[in-house]
């Protein structure tokens, strides 16, 4: 469990710090770009696929524990889901 919670933390600050980096070069529509891909069905199911065994795994080593619900509730969530 410790190293899920390792790797979620890892992922958000190289997500926060890939747009404090972008907000502050100012590409030209780089939030356009980024929600188009967002919002890109082929891509979502890219996505899903790539996370669906993980998932799964997830779901059967923590069936009968509510921990991975708790923690979902207190991480920071921005944007749009996938």
């Amino acid at each position: 469990m410790r190293g899920a919670v390792n790797t979620l933390e890892k992922l958000y600050f190289e997500n926060l710090a890939l747009n404090l980096i972008l907000e502050r070069c100012s590409p030209p529509n780089w939030k356009a770009a980024r929600d188009k891909i967002m919002n890109d069905s082929n891509v979502q199911a890219d996505v899903r696929e790539m996370f669906a065994q993980f998932s799964s795994e997830i779901e059967e080593k923590f069936a009968c524990d509510s921990t991975l619900e708790e923690l979902a509730w207190v991480l920071p969530t921005k944007g749009k889901p996938i």
